[in-house]
């Protein structure tokens, strides 16, 4: 395909710089590559601020408590260990503190991740969700949120979490860093303490 990229197709659209640049790497003309980033469409912040109040509540989560949470399927490379291990890190510094986990697979259910969680001494604080349809109400019930991934393209999750008006955490992978820019903090992968280390400092 990088042979041919040269002659057949018009234009290589990429979701991705990331991914524009890695294919160029491999012998894609750049000449033929553009990044067209995915967009996130926000409708009715009001009733999404009113269903956010709702989901703390009916997840006995108080007013004061403060929210920190990722989103993502369960899934190696989305990084739900790393987020474990900061959340400890994170709570016995900010004894207030809940973690929310939303994605596929993501519940009592899953026995890798809840061996994972009561490891960390604190499972009552961990709120695991589950697969949503509503994540821009589960984006808005968090105070903050933070994308832990060891590898990404474009980030839509995190995007959406901007979109939400979140003050955001990622990991330095895929286009994380081209999106948050200066509206957030980036933090090196794989690396719990960093990322506790940026979360007490935004609270």
């Amino acid at each position: 395909c990088a042979r041919m990229s040269g002659f057949l197709p018009t234009m290589i659209v990429c979701a991705a710089e990331a991914s524009r640049l890695n294919h160029i790497g491999l012998g894609y003309k750049a000449d033929r590559m553009i990044t067209i980033p995915n967009g996130v469409k926000i409708n009715n912040r009001l009733g999404i601020k009113n269903a956010a109040y709702e989901l703390r509540k009916s997840n006995n989560l108080s007013e004061r408590a403060l929210i920190i949470g990722m989103v993502g399927r369960f899934n190696a490379v989305k990084g739900h260990y790393i987020f474990i291990q900061a959340a400890k890190k994170i709570a016995s510094q900010c004894p207030n503190s809940q973690f929310m986990i939303v994605g596929r697979d993501c519940n009592k259910e899953n026995a890798k991740l809840m061996e994972w969680i009561r490891a960390t001494g604190i499972p009552e604080k961990f709120v695991l969700l589950g697969q949503r349809s509503d994540v821009p109400t589960c984006l808005k019930a968090m105070d903050i949120f933070i994308m832990p991934s060891r590898t990404e393209g474009f980030p839509n999750v995190l995007a959406e979490a901007m979109a939400m008006a979140r003050p955001c955490i990622a990991t330095d992978v895929g286009d994380a860093a081209l999106i948050l820019q200066q509206f957030g903090l980036i933090v090196p992968s794989e690396d719990p303490d960093k990322m506790a280390e940026a979360a007490c400092f935004l609270i």
